[in-house]
């Protein structure tokens, strides 16, 4: 396995920090696992990559920096409402907006995609599914 990981360059030789997150003002549910999302997708390359549900973009724009800073061919989408849910709670406008204001830096290869009622609607709504 660790020639695999090699082979793939998945180890960086320095941590990751996002610059997108501040992790003393915003809890993120993916704090622990922001290195391992951004040496995932340089040792991956994936064609596209989709996430459903983004909030403030924590995984997300992980996600997006290493595709720029790895220059990799990827094409990002982000499906979310913005609004928020029942379970983990509503919010207002401004978090699009914070999403959609710091998604202007990946917008050659970054696509947000805000659906209503809700991100789980057919696939065959978007252009990426080959389904």
């Amino acid at each position: 396995m660790e020639n695999v990981a090699k082979s793939r360059n998945w180890t960086t030789k320095k941590m990751y920090v996002p610059k997108h997150v501040d992790l003393r003002k915003r809890r993120t549910a993916w704090r622990g696992h922001i290195p391992f999302a951004y040496d995932l997708v340089k040792g991956l390359e994936p064609r596209i990559l989709v996430e459903l549900g983004t909030h403030y973009g924590g995984s997300y724009f992980t996600f997006c920096d290493s595709v720029k800073i790895n220059n990799l061919s990827t094409e990002c989408y982000a499906i979310d409402t913005w609004v928020g849910e029942e379970h983990a709670g509503f919010y207002d406008n401004s978090v699009f907006e914070f999403v959609n204001q710091y998604n202007s830096s990946y917008e050659s290869f970054s696509t947000l995609i805000r659906s209503w009622p809700h991100f789980y609607s057919p696939a065959h709504r978007y252009s990426f599914c080959t389904w």
